[in-house]
């Protein structure tokens, strides 16, 4: 079992990515998230200026879930 996606970004401070097809990572979160019809998550990390990790998370119910320009809007709320 997965820990799910914003654990992850807390560990890694990377992007996680779920496409909650067959297949799939398993946790809790993610259960939920096929539960109530999502089909991708995406987590990143949220940076402050002090430092501290925060995170945020989107998810879609579209079938093919995020395009590559709906990711690359969500990466650019990220101040890197």
């Amino acid at each position: 079992m997965s820990s799910g996606p914003i654990r992850n970004v807390f560990a890694t401070s990377m992007l996680q990515r779920n496409r909650l097809g067959s297949g799939r990572a398993s946790s809790p979160y993610l259960d939920e998230m096929v539960a109530i019809g999502m089909t991708d998550v995406i987590a990143l990390p949220f940076v402050f200026t002090s430092g501290e990790v925060h995170a945020v998370a989107f998810a879609t119910n579209r079938e093919h879930g995020f395009s590559a320009g709906d990711v690359a809007a969500i990466e650019g709320v990220v101040h890197r």
